[in-house]
Parts: C-alpha cells; structure tokens; sequence
C-alpha cells in the first residue's frame, strides 16, 4: 500500500513537471522549453497507468485488511473468552431485568403504603 502512494506521488508529479522544463543555457541566461504534443500525452498517458495500478493496489490493500480484521473479530468471537464474555453479558442482562421487576415491586408497595396513611390521616370531609 505504501508502494502504491509513492506510485501515486510520483504520477502526480510526473504530470506537473511535463508543463515544461528550465535550463540553464549560460551564467545568466535561462531557456524554458515546452514539450511536444505527442510527448505530453505519452506521459499524461503514462501518469494515469500510475495511478490507475495505485488506485488498484490501494483498494487491494483496504480489501486485505478488511478482511484481516474480519476474520481476527470472528476469531475472538469463537475463543472460549469471547464466549465467556457472551454469557456473563447474558446473565448481566437476566439480572438487570430481575432488578427492574423488584424496583416496580417495591415502587407499587410504596405507593400502597402511602395511600393507605393518606386515607388514615385524612379528614371526613376531604375525601371525594
């Protein structure tokens, strides 16, 4: 994959310098010259062969790893800590379910309790 980036630069950049070329032709003096039509296009066409085997080899690479990581998930998965960790979450989850339903129990006796001291403590012409 890392090939595939310097490929990439290197095309990328080949296409820049192909705009034309700076010489020295004395001390002081310098010539720019312009490439051809037909060797632009060479190398325009040469850059994105470039790219085009970079932009392959990086999807390649992502496709690999994708799949590396995959596999590495299902294989903790399957080891006996992923199943231990399977099942202590089952059981964190049957727990929690059986809190909840002894949290409204208590709730609702609470609320029991309450009403039975209001209407204890309530006088004759307050209630409807």
């Amino acid at each position: 994959m890392k090939n595939s980036l310097i490929r990439l630069a290197l095309a990328i950049s080949s296409t820049l310098l192909v705009a034309c070329s700076v010489e020295k032709t004395s001390s002081e003096t310098y010539e720019v010259k312009t490439p051809s039509r037909e060797e632009v296009n060479r190398k325009t066409e040469t850059a994105r062969t470039n790219a085009r085997e970079a932009g392959k080899d990086i999807k390649e690479g992502a496709r690999t790893l994708g799949d590396e990581v995959r596999e590495g998930g299902k294989a903790v998965a399957q080891s006996e800590t992923g199943q231990e960790i399977k099942e202590g979450a089952k059981v964190a989850g049957a727990e929690i379910k059986e809190a909840g339903r002894e949290a409204a129990s208590a709730t609702g006796r609470a609320l029991e309790r309450a009403g039975k001291s209001m209407q204890k403590h309530a006088k004759p012409g307050d209630q409807p």
